[in-house]
């Protein structure tokens, strides 16, 4: 039997929006909204807005710019409501700024182009890597080792990676701490004047077999799983450009 004396908030209503409520809870906001047909209405239109979404979300190819709207619009509205549960004496203009962290909430990301859409905490390392490998190129104090030795690196870390096309130049090789171990670390001249940077570490995350690339800031990066390794090339590039040489390595032998 529902329990008057616990009010229903805000909160309830969203998560019972979101399904995240245990039964109990849900029977408890059902005798409440059946008692309140305001609140009845407005959790009704979110439910429908969710609805809409997730068909949407079932057909491939872009999403309906009407459909954006009310995604943001569902969102903002949850997201908003999560935030004053959580700090019920913020300051308006510190809910302002925190405002902009709700578009990488669920559906959003859900809904965002690949171009938009997370990537996986391996393929954020590789970027960081990449940018940590233009710096120490630029630097004649930094000692560079242009020699690959997979025979090591497969002792020393389990990871074995594709071998690199012949013409491309190695500029340097070398091992980096992440977050999920020891990480390899390669920079490479292709010949296009562009370095690129390859990434490959034991990892969790989960990755497309084939890569993927994406486009993040002035870089982009593909990246893709084989085994427990994920792996990922980055480069100032456009995605489509990376992402082929990202297909053409991932085939390549491994030493």
């Amino acid at each position: 039997m529902a329990d008057p004396d616990r009010a229903i908030t805000e909160v309830d209503l969203c998560a019972f929006v979101d399904g995240q409520l245990d039964a109990a809870r849900c029977i408890e906001v059902e005798d409440y909204l059946s008692r309140n047909p305001e609140a009845a209405a407005a959790v009704m239109a979110d439910m429908r807005s969710r609805d809409a979404i997730r068909l949407a979300l079932r057909d491939a190819g872009q999403p309906r710019a009407d459909l954006l709207d009310l995604a943001r619009q569902l969102d903002r509205r949850l997201g908003i409501t999560r935030l004053r549960a959580l700090m019920p004496r913020v300051s308006f203009a510190a809910l302002a700024l925190i405002c902009a962290w709700l578009a990488s909430d669920e559906i959003l990301e859900a809904i965002a182009p690949p171009s938009q859409a997370a990537v996986p905490t391996f393929a954020d390392e590789a970027l960081e890597a990449h940018d940590t490998a233009r710096l120490r190129q630029s630097m004649e104090s930094e000692a560079k080792n242009p020699l690959i030795d997979s025979v090591g690196i497969r002792n020393a870390t389990s990871i074995t990676f594709p071998r690199a096309s012949p013409d491309w130049r190695v500029l340097d090789a070398r091992l980096v701490p992440s977050d999920h171990g020891t990480g390899v670390e390669i920079s490479f001249d292709p010949g296009s004047g562009s370095p690129l940077t390859f990434f490959a570490v034991h990892t969790p995350d989960k990755a497309p077999f084939n890569p993927e690339a994406v486009s993040v800031g002035t870089d982009a990066v593909a990246y893709w799983r084989r085994g427990s390794v994920g792996y990922a090339l980055t480069g100032s590039l456009p995605p489509a450009e990376l992402d082929r040489l990202a297909e053409d390595l991932a085939d390549n032998p491994t030493d």
